[in-house]
């Protein structure tokens, strides 16, 4: 993945961490580049109520990381938060953008740091990592996670009663939005025999699966070879 990533920020760093034809590098002006920064404050902004939402307070001081940085998008960001941020990232030429660009009051890195944390960001990073190697690297970021922070840990409030009936439920909107999909696809097709139910079912797998970023799709998307070495 490192391979990857030195690949796409040699071509289209920005591009890369947002799929917007305005951040290509053909497109980019210096406007564009602080309208890009200024993305992360958004997206922080949310994080940050959030945490008001379910731990009643926010983050405020103290030390963040940013688990794959980028280019400095988001810890950028986090410096209003944080006394000290930590930009993680296996992209040496993405770091070298985000230190170019965000790199006042950000430390950035490409070895894990050892804490102590007090936050720990990471946006739309693990799912472009093996899972094993993934899962790792997650278990090796909350083990640097400070005493304060590892009790909030378990003070999130994910399971809730909702509908008020005692019984406390756990929800997955990836699976509740992918059986909704599935009702509203269906439901033109009524009388439909439920021996050839499964059929309608596939073709809904089928379109559903279509909208999978693979790794190969990605390349060609950045115009890189679909070759994986």
């Amino acid at each position: 993945m490192t391979h990857d990533w030195e690949r796409i920020a040699a071509s289209e760093a920005f591009f890369g961490v947002l799929t917007d034809d305005k951040y290509r590098a053909t497109e980019l002006t210096p406007e564009r580049i602080v309208e890009f920064y200024a993305t992360g404050d958004t997206d922080i902004g949310w994080v940050v109520t959030t945490f008001q939402r379910v731990f009643g307070v926010a983050p405020k001081g103290g030390a963040a990381l940013d688990i794959g940085c980028g280019v400095g998008r988001l810890a950028k960001a986090m410096r209003a938060h944080a006394a000290k941020v930590t930009g993680f990232d296996v992209s040496d030429s993405m770091l070298k953008l985000a230190r170019q660009y965000a790199g006042e009051g950000v430390d950035y890195v490409t070895a894990l740091p050892s804490g102590p944390h007090d936050w720990i960001n990471s946006f739309v990073v693990f799912q472009h990592i093996e899972p094993v190697e993934g899962l790792a690297l997650l278990k090796r970021a909350l083990a640097t996670l400070g005493d304060e922070a590892q009790r909030a840990r378990h003070l999130a409030d994910f399971a809730r009663d909702d509908d008020g009936h005692g019984v406390r439920e756990v929800h997955d909107n990836t699976l509740e939005g992918l059986w909704a999909g599935l009702r509203n696809f269906l439901r033109p097709f009524r009388r439909v025999s439920k021996w050839r139910l499964g059929q309608y079912v596939a073709v809904f797998q089928w379109v559903y699966n279509l909208k999978t970023a693979t790794t190969t799709h990605l390349r060609r998307m950045l115009g890189l070879t679909t070759d994986a070495s």
